[in-house]
């Protein structure tokens, strides 16, 4: 399957070197296979030569912890205490795009919403690496209740996650 994506103008810089040779920079942001065609504008307009150009850009290989997003039943509120509830976290890059390998390093801390609520709650976590750049996380309480989640990215709270709350009905 192909993808044809159109760069606009604004994102390319243009520059004469007033010798009869020109640079083009281009600044794509989505990992994706892309084609550049070079027209010379004459009275004949054709493609220079050696054009179209190919090439591929792939995601950074950092992820960034404001883009990466978490889903899963786990964290729709369908939870149930005393068993093992599960969610995933996807990493992307600083430009949103997935990330296809593993190796990051993510927690999850799940703490009663309310201390004084769930006097005498165990709670367990643990993440998997999936190898893929999907992690999965599993968690369980002993104690139905309401309960807040930080996902955190080396030491980075994941502040469009770091608010989940929790109703676990046993």
């Amino acid at each position: 399957m192909t993808q044809e994506i159109e760069v606009p103008l604004e994102e390319a810089n243009f520059d004469d070197l007033q010798n009869g040779n020109y640079t083009v920079t281009l600044y794509p942001t989505l990992a994706a296979s892309y084609v550049v065609s070079i027209n010379v504008l004459d009275r004949n307009p054709s493609l220079i030569l050696g054009s179209p150009f190919h090439f591929r850009v792939q995601a950074r290989n950092t992820t960034a912890a404001s883009t990466t997003i978490a889903h899963g039943l786990g964290l729709e509120m369908i939870a149930t205490a005393g068993v093992f509830n599960e969610f995933f976290v996807q990493a992307k890059d600083v430009f949103g795009n997935l990330r296809s390998t593993g190796g990051d390093r993510f927690s999850a801390e799940i703490v009663p919403f309310s201390p004084l609520e769930l006097f005498n709650a165990t709670i367990s976590t643990r993440f998997e690496d999936t190898n893929s750049g999907t992690y999965r996380c599993a968690y369980k309480v002993t104690k139905s209740g309401k309960y807040l989640a930080t996902i955190t990215f080396l030491g980075e709270k994941n502040s469009r996650y770091s608010l989940f709350y929790y109703y676990l009905f046993s």
